[in-house]
């Protein structure tokens, strides 16, 4: 408002009901004084009558400020007992404040109740990073391809994965004012789970990444001098590399091409390997069988997991239809609907 009445010249006067509607705080108190000083604008108050203006008599400016004083008194008072009541509530194990991803809050238990559609992602997020398989980086781009999203329906960001990842109100404590709090909250995760993803975050050397270029080295090998892992880069999009994790290979040792180290790994390991030849079609033959046999496993997995997301979706349909012609109550069917959601995603997730 302040800068539109500055662009704008024809604005000759701002009308407000009463000096704590137009501010409750000094800060924007005079800022309101160098408009009235500097732009000639008039500043009106409809309750009381009083106005405002580059010659006012300094009585009137002054019972003015009184009241702007009062008002920010006020303020600070609501502001005071309000801060007072958060750490009431999360002294008791309450968590003060808009629940974060994977809850939603319970405003009759007035408490963080698990959020069925979103606490599934979660779990998973943990488990995958804890197990080395993905960075932040794959990790995000694989839970945006689940599907998991904001409360917005938007993309989950990747600076929020890290956020999740560190937050330990997912396994029943969360943090207020720099005090550890005991939540009275269902937890998400075990406590080891998110001691492991911790242990991970901080130690040196990086996750594997999923690429399309394939990179037979990476992670095999470890630096010999401060103990990275060794991971890869291409340069050109043609010349693969690879080279200390840590800081880009800052510690001293150089970048090595992929395919030097793949003649040193040939001549001082792959070359003193002998199989001799019936236990090598022995191996050809117990490789394929056992291709086969995950194969088969695969598709049965697949087929039995289509067959229950179909059957899930069927008794939604149902619930619904029964809510509708009120066979259940509303309550019932709402639960009973949220738990078969929740079980289709988990089911999803695998």
């Amino acid at each position: 408002m302040l800068s539109f009445a500055k662009k704008n010249r024809l604005v000759k006067a701002i009308i407000f009901d009463s000096v704590d509607r137009m501010t409750r705080n000094m800060k924007d108190y005079d800022q309101i004084q160098r408009l009235i000083r500097e732009y000639g604008i008039e500043v009106h108050f409809a309750r009381s009558g009083n106005a405002m203006k580059p010659d006012s008599a300094p009585t009137n400016t002054f019972v003015t400020g009184i009241e702007a004083l009062t008002s920010n008194h006020y303020s600070n008072l609501i502001s005071s007992k309000v801060k007072s009541a958060m750490v009431q509530k999360a002294s008791e194990g309450i968590y003060p404040s808009i629940a974060p991803l994977g809850y939603i809050n319970d405003l009759v238990q007035r408490k963080l109740a698990v959020d069925p559609v979103r606490s599934p992602y979660i779990t998973k997020a943990f488990e995958l990073y804890a197990s080395g398989s993905h960075s932040l980086r794959s990790l995000h781009l694989w839970l945006i391809e689940q599907g998991f999203r904001n409360k917005k329906g938007g993309k989950i960001v990747h600076s929020a994965i890290e956020k999740i990842l560190k937050n330990p109100i997912y396994h029943g404590y969360f943090v207020w004012n720099g005090i550890t709090y005991k939540g009275i909250h269902t937890p998400i995760i075990t406590k080891e789970l998110f001691d492991k993803v911790q242990n991970r975050m901080h130690r040196k050397g990086y996750a594997v990444v999923a690429t399309k270029r394939e990179f037979p080295f990476r992670s095999i090998f470890t630096c010999g001098r401060c103990g990275c892992r060794f991971t890869t880069a291409t340069y050109k999009k043609k010349y693969d590399y690879c080279h200390c994790s840590f800081t880009n290979g800052k510690c001293g040792n150089p970048y090595i091409l992929q395919e030097k180290i793949a003649e040193l790994f040939g001549e001082q390991v792959v070359k003193k390997v002998f199989v001799e030849n019936g236990k090598l079609d022995w191996l050809k033959e117990a490789l394929k069988r056992k291709h086969a046999s995950a194969k088969t496993n695969k598709t049965e997995q697949v087929t039995y997991l289509k067959a229950e997301l179909n059957r899930i979706d069927k008794r939604i349909d149902a619930l619904y239809n029964d809510k509708l012609d009120g066979k259940i109550p509303e309550t019932s069917g709402n639960k009973n609907t949220q738990n078969l959601v929740k079980t289709k995603l988990i089911l999803k997730l695998h």
